[in-house]
């Protein structure tokens, strides 16, 4: 009976270690381990957002009753919102085919890491873990879609605390994690790298690292701060990122010295100067029966409907289906009027992306009722803008490429010289008649594509490799 019962711990063993090279964090959704696990998962494996919910109502998550761990010293992460946030619930184990049954596995688990090392897991660890996050089987052979941003950095040890998301690939952002800005772990999508930013306290340098397709733990410098940080995955997001780290220390100097920041167009801007139909469009039916404009179409949207990224566009039910056009946008530099278009450059700061939102169906009513229609295009969030990009870095304005995606689809592709009217032209025609300031913008017009946008709609846009934007649509 003795030799019986070692054999069958043998073959339980040899079990559990072949499942060990694989999956080792196992979370099963009845009691007791019953039936298979919902999910296998290996080590550092993350599902940020789970989408399939096995007959539960969206949203809330992934029922779990049981996990079992069966490596040593390895840890399980749940928590009821997504990017490891939220509550979240900590199990680990320090010997192999350790069970876990407890009231506070979440019934809605939303996340999960799943971590494990040679050693046991400490919070004050130093260590780096390297492997590339990948995504996980379930039931049927199904997957859970993996909706882990380009990267996040936290605050914290282990990937938890206030964190940064810097998404899409190519966009850029202002690190924020509260009273400090010390960063003790960041996770990056395989196949991205990390590229993060800022100055050393005490001489006042810039420093800077990149981490490429890993998860980890860092050690920083007390003396470092880091403000900026930029993800990318192709050739062109890491020029999107290169191009902003220099337009920021551009941006920088030039408040030192010269005690400006056009950067800050959208608090001290007072007039935003629309350009209507500035394109030669070619699918678009009006095109068929507009003639092409003889001067510059000229139109005013309030500094009110003005938004930033990570503010989120309104579409007011009231107003009908909202357009959404991208464009590229000429911050004003100088004070003049009736300026030539020899100098019209001259009195450029420099240039940005935004949106010109507009209430296609509430413009038409009014047009055909001959009453005034500023408020289909100059709503509350009717203005979504990018960052500020010197002048310096685009020296032909006329000459650069445009690119709209809603929900990663192309929907508009177009050179800015495809402008009927170019910048130094509008410059010149607007400042006949209207004094341009400084912080002031003209919006150039928007290429063929431009279409309806509904509420869950993301709206991408790039300017070149310049720059970038993100938006999201919401009803409003």
């Amino acid at each position: 009976m003795a030799k019986e019962n070692i054999f069958l711990f043998l073959i339980i063993t040899i079990f559990y270690c072949a499942l060990a090279e694989e999956d080792v964090c196992f979370l099963y959704g009845q009691k007791n381990f019953s039936r298979s696990p919902i999910l296998g998962l290996e080590p550092s494996v993350k599902v940020f957002e789970t989408r399939l919910i096995f007959n539960l109502p969206a949203g809330r998550g992934i029922l779990i009753e049981s996990l079992k761990l069966s490596k040593p010293n390895c840890e399980v992460i749940l928590c009821d919102e997504k990017h490891l946030q939220g509550e979240c619930v900590r199990f680990s184990s320090s010997l192999p085919d350790i069970s876990v049954q407890d009231t506070k596995v979440h019934k809605s688990v939303k996340s999960v890491d799943c971590h494990c090392s040679d050693e046991p897991v400490l919070q004050t660890s130093t260590s780096s873990d390297e492997s590339e996050v990948l995504s996980a089987d379930v039931i049927k052979n199904e997957k859970i879609i993996n909706e882990m941003p380009c990267s996040t950095i936290y605050r914290d040890w282990h990937y938890q605390g206030l964190s940064h998301q810097a998404t899409p690939p190519g966009s850029v952002g202002k690190i924020d994690l509260g009273s400090t800005q010390q960063i003790r772990s960041v996770s990056i999508k395989p196949g991205c790298t990390l590229k993060i930013w800022g100055l050393n306290e005490q001489n006042r340098d810039e420093v800077s690292f990149s981490i490429s397709n890993s998860t980890t733990f860092l050690e920083m410098k007390s003396t470092d701060t880091y403000d900026w940080a930029c993800c990318y995955c192709d050739d062109c997001s890491e020029s999107v990122c290169q191009n902003s780290q220099a337009s920021i220390k551009y941006l920088k100097q030039e408040r030192v010295e010269n005690n400006v920041d056009f950067s800050q167009f959208v608090k001290y801007g007072k007039k935003i100067i629309g350009i209507g139909r500035n394109y030669r469009w070619k699918k678009v039916e009006l095109a068929k029966v507009l003639e092409i404009p003889k001067q510059p179409i000229v139109f005013l949207k309030p500094v009110t409907s003005y938004i930033t990224e990570g503010q989120l566009i309104e579409l007011p039910e009231s107003l009908g289906t909202i357009f959404y056009e991208l464009e590229l946008g000429v911050v004003i530099g100088k004070r003049a009027r009736n300026i030539s278009e020899t100098h019209a450059l001259e009195h450029v700061a420099g240039y940005f992306l935004a949106l010109d939102m507009t209430a296609k169906e509430f413009i038409k009513r009014s047009g055909n009722q001959s009453l005034p229609w500023e408020i289909g295009k100059g709503y509350d969030t009717a203005c979504p803008v990018g960052n500020f990009i010197p002048k310096s870095f685009l020296p032909d304005p006329n000459n650069v490429h445009l690119e709209c995606k809603v929900n990663g689809e192309v929907t508009q592709s177009e050179n800015t010289s495809q402008m009927i009217f170019n910048v130094q032209q509008l410059i010149s025609y607007v400042s006949k008649y209207m004094t341009l300031e400084p912080y002031d913008v003209i919006l150039t017009g928007t290429p063929d594509g431009f279409g309806p946008l509904n509420a869950g709609d993301i709206v991408e846009g790039k300017l070149g490799n310049l720059t970038s934007i993100t938006f999201t649509a919401i009803a409003s």
